[in-house]
Parts: C-alpha cells; sequence; structure tokens
C-alpha cells in the first residue's frame, strides 16, 4: 500500500508539473518581444489618387491617372505582428523562417529614447521633406535639362506613410504629371529610394520585401538605389521583371527613356 501511495503522488507531481511548464510556456510565448516583423506593404500609384485625394497635384488639377498609360508605385512595408512597436514571441519564432517576413529589433524602428507617437511623427516629418527634396529635385532636373524654369504649382501628399523612400518615385511622378516626359510608357513601375535636391538617389531599408510589394502588384520594372542593389534577392526576381539601379534621378530618367 505505501508502495503504491508513492507512484500515485508521483504522478500527480509529473501532471502538475507538466501543467506548470505550460502555462510558463505559454506565458513566455505571449510576452511581447524585443523584435518586430516586417512584411511587404501597399504600394499607391503616385499618379493616381489615395482616398479620393491625388498624390501629385500640378497647378491644382486634381486629375485621376489614365492607368492605360502606366503607373508609378510607391512601395511601402509594413512593421508589426501584435501590437504597433510590440510582437509576441509566438509570432517572432515562425517568421524568422519565412521567405516573405523580416524579423528585426523593435529599437531599429522605435528608438528606446523615443515614444511610438514620436518615432510616428518622426518618420511622417521624412516624408514630408522627401516630397519637398523631390520637388526641388525636378525643378532643378527640368533647368538643367531643358534649359527652362518649372514654375509650375506642385503639391505632393500621402496619408499614413511615412520615411523617406518615396522621394523618387514623387520626383518621378512630378516629371510625368508635368507633361514635359513619358516615363512610364504603359509599364507599371515600382519605385524606391530617397532622394536630395540635386537628385541624387540614397539607399533605403526592406528592399525585398519591396520587391515582393512591387511583384503583388504586378510591376513590370522595379527601380531601386544603386547602394541597395547587392543585397537584392536575384532569386525572387520574376523573369518578366527588369530592374533599374540607379544612384540619381537622371539615371531613372533615362532608364525609362529607353523603355519600350
Amino acid at each position: 500500500m505505501r508502495h503504491h501511495y508513492t507512484t500515485k503522488t508521483d504522478g500527480l507531481l509529473v501532471k502538475v508539473s507538466r501543467i506548470v511548464v505550460r502555462v510558463v510556456l505559454i506565458t513566455v510565448l505571449a510576452l511581447p518581444s524585443a523584435y518586430l516583423i516586417e512584411v511587404p506593404g501597399y504600394t499607391f500609384d503616385v499618379l493616381g489618387k489615395s482616398n479620393d485625394k491625388s498624390l501629385i497635384k500640378i497647378n491644382d488639377q486634381d486629375g485621376q491617372s489614365d492607368e492605360s498609360n502606366g503607373k508609378i508605385l510607391l512601395l511601402t512595408v509594413l512593421s508589426g505582428g501584435g501590437s504597433i512597436s510590440y510582437t509576441p514571441t509566438f509570432r517572432v519564432l515562425p517568421a524568422l523562417v519565412k521567405k516573405n517576413q523580416v524579423v528585426i529589433p523593435s529599437e531599429v524602428v522605435y528608438p528606446p529614447t523615443y515614444s511610438e507617437d514620436q518615432s510616428k511623427n518622426i518618420e511622417i516629418q521624412e516624408m514630408h521633406t522627401t516630397q519637398d527634396s523631390a520637388k526641388a529635385a525636378v525643378v532643378k532636373y527640368i533647368k538643367n535639362k531643358l534649359g527652362e524654369e518649372y514654375t509650375d504649382k506642385v503639391e505632393t501628399q500621402i496619408d499614413d506613410v511615412g520615411g523617406p523612400s518615396a522621394g523618387l518615385a514623387f520626383a518621378l511622378g512630378i516629371l510625368q504629371k508635368s507633361g514635359k516626359y513619358n516615363l512610364t510608357r504603359r509599364n507599371t513601375v515600382a519605385v524606391t529610394g530617397t532622394i536630395d535636391e540635386n537628385g541624387v538617389v540614397g539607399p533605403i531599408g526592406g528592399v525585398n520585401l519591396k520587391m515582393e510589394a512591387a511583384v503583388g502588384a504586378g510591376a513590370s520594372v522595379f527601380i531601386l538605389p544603386e547602394k541597395n542593389y547587392q543585397e537584392l534577392d536575384k532569386n525572387q526576381v520574376p523573369e518578366n521583371m527588369r530592374i533599374i539601379h540607379v544612384n540619381s534621378l537622371d539615371g531613372a530618367v533615362n532608364a525609362l527613356l529607353e523603355l519600350k
């Protein structure tokens, strides 16, 4: 009888231990991690509209893009996986082995010295700054290439998108909408890259995720900064997609003008 009692007690302890381990494991997996999951984001045609508002207006003209003549897509990456800045551990672990997801330290997007709201405001300000740089780059480009003073009133906007990587897309979109260049030629052109007022194109983050976003949107051309070309996963690029890597607005324009 005594031996039998010990066996029952041991069995109970094992069951309790298993329950405790499961509870601890579930709790740990549900805890916020120090990482974010990035995935391919939305695309926006800078020649068209978002939320019924034109992304680019020239002289207050609010016309929709003629899609039969092509598109210029602005590319985004979505960060999250749970709350905005913290991702549960149970979502981070499978993301490590998924091709269309990238795990990064949350402090890359949300520095510990800033709150989430402050980080978002910084990204929104970066978007405004890159749009201003795109406008300035276009004015200089037209002056240098065509010998003209470009005096059209140009307005740009996009809601709920931050960061500086849309600069080149906006610059190309302004040139297209100005009527001085036909850059799309019925192609859907996906574009990413920062730009300064002199037309210099700079590197961006998440290039492979943005390439996947471009593929999902049906782009036939993908323009990216020269400095990001080496990290582009060439194995994931469709055979029918043309890759153009540039370091300037001039390089992007010339490459597009050569398209058929």
